[in-house]
Formats: C-alpha cells, sequence, structure tokens
C-alpha cells in the first residue's frame, strides 16, 4: 500500500463499466448520471492518486475526467482522456482549480499558461462530450 488519497471525477456512460474494471473502483463508487452523458465517481483511499490505473484507462481509449487530493508525496491534480490513448495531468489547488505557476522571478512561464489553458480545454471537451452522448441516446441513438 502506497500513499493514499481521496479520488473523484467523470467518465463517459458508455465507457464506465471499464472504466470502473480498470481503476478498480467498488461498485458503489459510482454517484450516478448527474452530469447528462457522464458518471460521477468517488473513490476514498486510493494509491497514489489512482495515477497508474488512469494511464491504463487512458490507454484502453475510454473518455473520463480524473481527480486526485493530494498525498504525502504529491499535490492535487487532474487527469483528462479523450478516448484516443492519451491523456493529459495538470496541478490543481486546493480548491481542485487548475493552477498556473509563476517562476521564481515571479514572471509567468508561456508554456504553464498554455498547459494550465490547455487542461481547462480538455475538462470542458470531456463534459460536452458527455452532453453529446446524452442528447444522442435521449433522440433515441446509440451513443
Amino acid at each position: 500500500m502506497g500513499d493514499r488519497c481521496y479520488c473523484w471525477g467523470k467518465v463517459l456512460a458508455k465507457d464506465w463499466t471499464r472504466f470502473k474494471e480498470v481503476c478498480d473502483i467498488a461498485d458503489d463508487g459510482a454517484d450516478g448520471q448527474d452530469w447528462a452523458g457522464l458518471v460521477s465517481y468517488t473513490s476514498e483511499e486510493e494509491n497514489y492518486g489512482m495515477w497508474a490505473a488512469v494511464e491504463a484507462a487512458a490507454r484502453e481509449g475510454l473518455t473520463f475526467v480524473a481527480y486526485n487530493a493530494a498525498g504525502d508525496s504529491y499535490g492535487s491534480c487532474v487527469s483528462v482522456s479523450f478516448g484516443d490513448g492519451e491523456y493529459l495531468r495538470h496541478p490543481l489547488d486546493h480548491d481542485s482549480f487548475v493552477t498556473v505557476r509563476l517562476g521564481d522571478d515571479g514572471v509567468l512561464d508561456p508554456q504553464e499558461l498554455a498547459d494550465g489553458q490547455a487542461a481547462c480545454a480538455a475538462i470542458k471537451a470531456v463534459e460536452q462530450a458527455g452532453q453529446v452522448a446524452h442528447d444522442m441516446v435521449g433522440e433515441g441513438q446509440d451513443a
């Protein structure tokens, strides 16, 4: 057992069963489909923020936003996957907002800003994908 923390997130509804298996989330981990087309989950006491499991879920092409609280040896972060086998990970503050850090000289690194903007856009894109899937099911189509 490693450094443990609280984790939560949203998974495209069609990917929930596989995400739950890959990430070893208990059946009662789903909070419900309270976001259109997305299943939200919580999981307490996860090893190292579920990072290895989240990487594996991304490699399988699952679409999700996964958050982890800080552990003893790492800070809070968000991991986002669009279902293309890739993912991005970005640090969060204590209120789970995407952070952009200043350098020691007080100057904002343009790449740090671009990374923060990419994380925000990625989170929004997954939420929009859930809405599209939800709308398709509502119209009788397969998502």
